[in-house]
């Protein structure tokens, strides 16, 4: 008999896809929950398609594939039905998630990192300032006598 009816086995997805944990790093093993009937002459048994995930339906495991971190959609096929979940790729232990951008982030600035060498410019341009103006009023005091 063939598909769903009152005489017939339902084929189909019985209980949509999940991943535990929804997360992991290369090389982790997660569980895949899933409930597929299908019939064993058709090819429309469980399969997995995705980029991340390197999975086994019969044993309903998979290891996550060496890819770049990010959020990546997996895809459960049984016979005409589809489930699709979100499985995040997380970067190696270690390893920033998300790379700081600009001065602030990263400490990196256009000028000084403090005021120190802005004051000492300030105050060396001062002193030269000054001595100029002490210089010329004692030259003008030496010429007076």
């Amino acid at each position: 008999m063939d598909g769903p009816g009152p005489h017939g086995a339902l084929y189909g997805l019985k209980k949509p896809l999940s991943i535990s944990p929804a997360k992991g790093r290369a090389g982790d093993q997660v569980k895949l929950d899933f409930d597929c009937r299908y019939r064993e002459d058709d090819n429309g048994g469980p399969a997995i398609s995705s980029a991340v995930l390197t999975a086994d339906v019969t044993k309903k495991t998979a290891v996550v594939k060496n890819v770049k971190p990010g959020k990546y959609k997996v895809t459960l096929s049984c016979w005409i039905d589809k489930s699709t979940v979100t499985f995040e790729v997380l970067p190696p232990k270690g390893q920033v998630a998300k790379v700081p951008a600009g001065a602030p982030q990263t400490g990196g600035t256009e000028g000084p990192a403090d005021h120190a060498g802005v004051l000492a410019a300030v105050a060396g341009g001062l002193a030269l300032v000054v001595g100029g103006v002490g210089t010329a009023a004692y030259r003008r005091r030496a010429d007076r006598a």
